[in-house]
């Protein structure tokens, strides 16, 4: 849900398990009488790159944070989803390397966005956070402990970052996360 206008709202849509690998993210101006897809393989986001996530930016109306899966890779647009640009390893991301990627925002401080990438294993490849809308971006944890493995001491190798992968955090604390595959850190 939008907190910028009333009656608007962004959506992803994952059909990759039905053999469906387009990226699928979508915006309702209407309380959700119709909706308008925002990705369609030519404005940014390539056709075959499937989305799980889509986040509004607290402060500033039209920026959007999209993150990818199979590829992991953070994607932004300032104009509604009207286009978008990938954020490259050159800002502090991984080149290459992650399977998916999910993406947090905080009205604590709107300069801060959060990444949280699932490796390749289904464990946790790592969690980064950007300081200043998504330019830079720094690791705050690797890959271990595992967050994302069965175990509650993170001693293991694997998990079901391939399912359930995500991130979110605090609107009151900045620095307050909770990431969650089969457990809740």
């Amino acid at each position: 849900v939008s907190k910028h206008r009333k009656g608007s709202a962004y959506f992803a849509v994952y059909r990759y398990l039905l053999g469906d690998y387009a990226p699928y993210l979508y915006r309702t101006d209407d309380y959700g009488a119709t909706w308008k897809r925002l990705t369609d393989g030519k404005n940014g986001i390539p056709a075959d790159w499937p989305t799980r996530v889509v986040r509004e930016d607290p402060d500033r109306e039209g920026l959007l944070y999209a993150g990818t899966d199979s590829n992991g890779k953070v994607w932004f647009s300032r104009n509604f989803g009207q286009t978008w640009t990938v954020v490259t390893g050159a800002m502090g991301l991984p080149a290459a390397g992650p399977a998916r990627c999910e993406v947090a925002t905080t009205a604590a401080d709107t300069n801060y966005v959060y990444a949280l990438f699932g490796a390749n294993n289904n464990g946790l490849y790592g969690v980064y956070r950007s300081t200043n809308q998504g330019a830079t971006w720094t690791q705050m944890h690797g890959a271990t402990p595992n967050l994302l493995d069965w175990s509650t001491t993170g001693n293991g190798s694997g998990g079901q970052a391939w399912y359930d992968l995500s991130i979110a955090v605090s609107p009151l604390n900045k620095d307050e996360l909770l990431v969650g595959g089969v457990n809740i850190w």
